[in-house]
Protein backbone atom coordinates (compact mmCIF):
# COMPACT_ATOMS: atom_id res chain seq x y z
CA UNK A 1 0.00 0.00 0.00
CA UNK A 2 2.64 2.59 0.66
CA UNK A 3 4.98 1.96 -2.38
CA UNK A 4 1.55 1.93 -4.01
CA UNK A 5 1.20 5.97 -2.58
CA UNK A 6 4.67 6.64 -3.18
CA UNK A 7 3.55 5.83 -7.31
CA UNK A 8 0.61 7.49 -7.33
CA UNK A 9 2.89 10.52 -5.15
CA UNK A 10 5.69 10.44 -8.01
CA UNK A 11 3.29 10.17 -11.17
CA UNK A 12 1.14 13.18 -9.84
CA UNK A 13 4.41 15.14 -9.24
CA UNK A 14 5.67 13.88 -12.89
CA UNK A 15 2.66 15.20 -14.35
CA UNK A 16 2.93 18.30 -12.48
CA UNK A 17 6.15 19.06 -13.57
CA UNK A 18 5.11 18.38 -17.27
CA UNK A 19 2.36 20.84 -17.06
CA UNK A 20 4.78 23.88 -15.57
CA UNK A 21 7.58 23.07 -18.47
CA UNK A 22 4.09 23.15 -20.95
CA UNK A 23 3.03 26.44 -19.60
CA UNK A 24 6.69 28.00 -19.46
CA UNK A 25 6.98 26.95 -23.09
CA UNK A 26 3.67 28.60 -24.23
CA UNK A 27 4.25 31.12 -26.86
CA UNK A 28 1.48 33.13 -28.54
CA UNK A 29 2.12 32.06 -31.83
CA UNK A 30 1.59 28.76 -30.53
CA UNK A 31 -1.17 26.96 -33.15
CA UNK A 32 -0.66 28.88 -35.56
CA UNK A 33 1.30 27.87 -38.97
CA UNK A 34 4.45 30.08 -39.84
CA UNK A 35 4.57 31.75 -43.22
CA UNK A 36 6.93 30.97 -45.86
CA UNK A 37 10.17 31.29 -46.06
CA UNK A 38 11.91 34.67 -47.35
CA UNK A 39 13.21 33.95 -51.00
CA UNK A 40 17.17 32.85 -50.66
CA UNK A 41 16.82 32.28 -47.30
CA UNK A 42 19.70 29.94 -46.73
CA UNK A 43 21.51 30.81 -49.78
CA UNK A 44 25.10 32.56 -49.50
CA UNK A 45 25.14 36.23 -49.20
CA UNK A 46 21.52 35.95 -47.58
CA UNK A 47 22.41 37.84 -44.74
CA UNK A 48 24.33 40.44 -46.02
CA UNK A 49 26.91 40.56 -43.45
CA UNK A 50 30.57 40.83 -45.30
CA UNK A 51 33.24 38.27 -45.99
CA UNK A 52 35.52 39.16 -42.77
CA UNK A 53 35.77 38.90 -38.99
CA UNK A 54 36.01 42.02 -37.25
CA UNK A 55 37.42 42.69 -33.95
CA UNK A 56 35.77 40.03 -31.94
CA UNK A 57 32.71 39.34 -34.12
CA UNK A 58 32.57 36.38 -36.33
CA UNK A 59 30.30 36.33 -38.68
CA UNK A 60 28.42 33.08 -38.74
CA UNK A 61 26.72 33.19 -42.26
CA UNK A 62 26.01 29.53 -42.13
CA UNK A 63 22.31 29.32 -41.10
CA UNK A 64 20.29 25.97 -40.22
CA UNK A 65 19.58 24.23 -42.94
CA UNK A 66 15.93 25.03 -44.01
CA UNK A 67 14.86 21.61 -44.52
CA UNK A 68 15.88 21.27 -40.39
CA UNK A 69 14.02 24.18 -39.26
CA UNK A 70 11.51 23.50 -36.70
CA UNK A 71 7.90 25.53 -36.68
CA UNK A 72 9.02 27.73 -33.65
CA UNK A 73 12.34 28.76 -35.53
CA UNK A 74 10.06 29.42 -39.47
CA UNK A 75 8.01 31.76 -37.21
CA UNK A 76 11.47 33.42 -35.74
CA UNK A 77 12.50 34.02 -39.37
CA UNK A 78 9.21 34.72 -41.31
CA UNK A 79 6.67 35.25 -38.59
CA UNK A 80 2.96 32.96 -38.63
CA UNK A 81 -0.53 32.77 -39.40
CA UNK A 82 -1.44 34.66 -35.89
CA UNK A 83 -3.47 37.99 -35.76
CA UNK A 84 -1.95 41.32 -35.60
CA UNK A 85 2.05 41.48 -34.67
CA UNK A 86 2.49 37.82 -35.15
CA UNK A 87 2.20 38.33 -38.42
CA UNK A 88 5.52 39.69 -38.56
CA UNK A 89 8.69 37.76 -38.06
CA UNK A 90 9.62 37.67 -34.66
CA UNK A 91 13.61 38.90 -34.98
CA UNK A 92 11.86 41.49 -36.63
CA UNK A 93 9.79 42.32 -33.69
CA UNK A 94 13.20 41.91 -31.57
CA UNK A 95 15.16 44.09 -33.90
CA UNK A 96 12.70 47.24 -33.76
CA UNK A 97 12.79 46.60 -29.74
CA UNK A 98 16.32 46.94 -29.88
CA UNK A 99 16.61 50.15 -32.06
CA UNK A 100 13.39 51.73 -30.06
CA UNK A 101 15.43 51.36 -26.84
CA UNK A 102 18.87 52.11 -28.49
CA UNK A 103 17.39 55.44 -29.40
CA UNK A 104 16.20 56.25 -26.77
CA UNK A 105 18.77 55.32 -23.95
CA UNK A 106 21.65 54.89 -26.54
CA UNK A 107 22.85 51.77 -25.00
CA UNK A 108 21.75 48.02 -25.41
CA UNK A 109 20.01 46.25 -22.58
CA UNK A 110 21.68 42.94 -21.50
CA UNK A 111 17.99 41.19 -21.93
CA UNK A 112 14.42 41.85 -22.86
CA UNK A 113 12.01 42.22 -20.06
CA UNK A 114 8.72 43.68 -19.41
CA UNK A 115 10.02 46.69 -17.94
CA UNK A 116 12.51 47.27 -20.60
CA UNK A 117 9.55 47.30 -23.16
CA UNK A 118 7.79 49.68 -20.93
CA UNK A 119 10.85 52.18 -20.97
CA UNK A 120 10.45 52.33 -24.37
CA UNK A 121 6.95 53.16 -24.60
CA UNK A 122 5.57 57.12 -24.71
CA UNK A 123 3.86 56.58 -21.49
CA UNK A 124 6.35 53.56 -19.79
CA UNK A 125 3.38 50.92 -19.68
CA UNK A 126 3.24 48.04 -22.17
CA UNK A 127 0.18 45.54 -22.00
CA UNK A 128 1.27 41.86 -20.66
CA UNK A 129 -0.46 40.66 -24.03
CA UNK A 130 2.36 42.77 -26.14
CA UNK A 131 5.17 41.91 -23.81
CA UNK A 132 4.38 38.29 -24.53
CA UNK A 133 5.46 38.19 -27.96
CA UNK A 134 8.82 39.08 -27.12
CA UNK A 135 9.51 36.25 -25.18
CA UNK A 136 11.33 33.37 -27.41
CA UNK A 137 9.15 30.86 -29.41
CA UNK A 138 11.95 28.38 -28.07
CA UNK A 139 12.56 28.85 -24.65
CA UNK A 140 8.91 30.60 -23.80
CA UNK A 141 11.03 32.88 -21.70
CA UNK A 142 12.39 36.43 -22.55
CA UNK A 143 15.89 36.30 -24.26
CA UNK A 144 19.08 37.53 -23.25
CA UNK A 145 20.86 39.69 -25.71
CA UNK A 146 24.60 39.45 -25.10
CA UNK A 147 24.87 35.54 -25.87
CA UNK A 148 28.28 35.52 -28.20
CA UNK A 149 28.14 31.67 -27.97
CA UNK A 150 25.25 29.34 -29.03
CA UNK A 151 22.04 29.29 -26.64
CA UNK A 152 19.06 28.00 -27.97
CA UNK A 153 16.45 30.77 -28.38
CA UNK A 154 18.66 33.57 -27.11
CA UNK A 155 20.17 36.52 -28.75
CA UNK A 156 23.54 38.18 -30.02
CA UNK A 157 22.93 42.02 -30.17
CA UNK A 158 25.86 44.79 -30.11
CA UNK A 159 27.21 48.26 -31.98
CA UNK A 160 29.69 48.23 -34.27
CA UNK A 161 32.48 50.47 -33.19
CA UNK A 162 33.37 53.31 -35.73
CA UNK A 163 36.43 51.28 -36.40
CA UNK A 164 35.28 47.86 -36.98
CA UNK A 165 33.14 50.00 -39.64
CA UNK A 166 35.51 51.32 -41.54
CA UNK A 167 37.78 48.11 -41.34
CA UNK A 168 34.82 46.50 -43.33
CA UNK A 169 34.56 49.12 -45.21
CA UNK A 170 38.32 49.06 -46.22
CA UNK A 171 37.37 45.49 -47.34
CA UNK A 172 33.97 45.96 -48.86
CA UNK A 173 33.95 49.51 -49.90
CA UNK A 174 30.10 48.89 -50.81
CA UNK A 175 29.09 49.16 -47.38
CA UNK A 176 30.51 52.77 -46.89
CA UNK A 177 27.28 53.86 -49.20
CA UNK A 178 25.03 51.94 -47.19
CA UNK A 179 26.18 53.25 -44.19
CA UNK A 180 27.17 57.01 -45.13
CA UNK A 181 25.40 59.93 -44.76
CA UNK A 182 25.27 63.89 -44.89
CA UNK A 183 24.07 64.98 -41.85
CA UNK A 184 23.64 64.85 -38.80
CA UNK A 185 21.44 66.67 -35.87
CA UNK A 186 23.34 69.23 -33.20
CA UNK A 187 22.97 67.42 -29.61
CA UNK A 188 23.36 70.97 -28.59
CA UNK A 189 21.07 72.83 -30.72
CA UNK A 190 18.73 70.00 -32.20
CA UNK A 191 18.94 71.87 -35.75
CA UNK A 192 19.83 69.14 -38.30
CA UNK A 193 23.31 70.27 -39.82
CA UNK A 194 24.94 69.31 -42.98
CA UNK A 195 28.31 66.38 -42.23
CA UNK A 196 29.37 63.45 -43.74
CA UNK A 197 29.30 60.47 -40.96
CA UNK A 198 29.08 57.33 -40.84
CA UNK A 199 25.58 55.64 -38.78
CA UNK A 200 25.62 54.10 -36.08
CA UNK A 201 25.61 49.82 -37.21
CA UNK A 202 23.59 47.12 -35.06
CA UNK A 203 24.75 43.70 -35.37
CA UNK A 204 22.49 41.21 -34.57
CA UNK A 205 22.38 37.01 -34.32
CA UNK A 206 19.29 34.86 -33.66
CA UNK A 207 19.90 31.42 -32.09
CA UNK A 208 17.23 28.42 -33.06
CA UNK A 209 17.52 25.18 -31.49
CA UNK A 210 20.36 23.61 -33.15
CA UNK A 211 22.29 27.13 -34.48
CA UNK A 212 21.80 30.14 -35.91
CA UNK A 213 18.81 31.01 -37.88
CA UNK A 214 19.40 34.92 -38.51
CA UNK A 215 22.64 37.21 -38.77
CA UNK A 216 22.53 41.03 -40.05
CA UNK A 217 24.11 44.12 -39.54
CA UNK A 218 21.52 47.19 -39.58
CA UNK A 219 22.51 50.94 -40.14
CA UNK A 220 20.16 53.35 -37.86
CA UNK A 221 18.94 56.44 -38.84
CA UNK A 222 19.81 58.14 -35.53
CA UNK A 223 21.80 60.82 -34.29
CA UNK A 224 25.26 58.24 -33.07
Amino acid sequence: MHNAVKAAVAALVTCSLALIAAVAQAHPSDGYAPKELPDGYGEPGYSGCPEYDVGDLHFVREFTSPEMLTGAERYIIAGCSGPGRLSVSWWQEVYFMLLAYYTQYRELPDAISAEMIAATSCNGQASAEWCETFKSPITGAYPAVNCRDFAPGQVYCRMLTEDEMEMIISREPSFRDKWLRDWHINPETGAREAAEMLKPVMYLRIYGETGVIHEGLHSLWISP
